[in-house]
């Protein structure tokens, strides 16, 4: 499932190792409620190691040094966004795989470049996804869809909509058939 949006497809464990900078009490435990994602890294890197950000220089991810360093379970305040690689429509069993998703607490939003096809998961009960509640949460359905279409149209394009895109329909040559 590592080429789709779901969660089996984009969660992945982070391993930190800090030698003098993790409390005894924390080394070798887990944590597996924070929401931290790769782009948090960099920011939260230069943070544990005093280094000051070059002037000019903006981050996506978020600083969260006490995450990384086991003192804090607090996730980052932002949504995460995701659109699907271009070439993963359809992707081993999967098929029509939903173009853009949101990630923001305990809820999982799903849908295509339009709009449709939305989803809704609440990950704190339903962790694998099994279960759509969309249809009982229309506000998080807008208030989400508003926001993940408004940031795909803040992206570089791609050729995701190309490719999801049916194939046109072949022109005739005008031409009759020699019988």
């Amino acid at each position: 499932s590592k080429a789709t949006l779901y969660e089996a497809g984009i969660r992945s464990p982070l391993v930190v190792w800090a030698p003098g900078l993790m409390e005894k009490d924390t080394q070798g435990s887990r944590n597996v409620e924070s929401l931290f994602s790769a782009m948090d890294l960099v920011p939260t890197l230069l943070k544990i190691s005093g280094v000051n950000k070059p002037d000019g220089v903006t981050f996506d991810g978020q600083s969260l040094p006490d995450v990384l360093l086991g003192k804090s379970k607090q996730s980052r305040k932002d949504p995460l966004f995701f659109r699907r690689p271009p070439d993963r429509r359809h992707f081993r069993d999967y098929r029509d795989l939903p173009d853009l998703a949101v990630r923001e607490g305990k809820w999982k939003f799903y849908c295509d470049f339009d709009g449709s096809r939305a989803e809704l998961y609440d990950l704190d009960a339903d962790a694998s996804e099994k279960t759509n509640i969309a249809a009982k949460h229309p506000d998080e359905v807008k208030r989400f869809t508003d926001a993940v279409i408004q940031w795909n149209k803040e992206m570089p394009q791609d050729n995701s909509a190309k490719l999801t895109a049916p194939p046109a329909p072949k022109k005739k040559s005008g031409k009759k058939a020699k019988k």
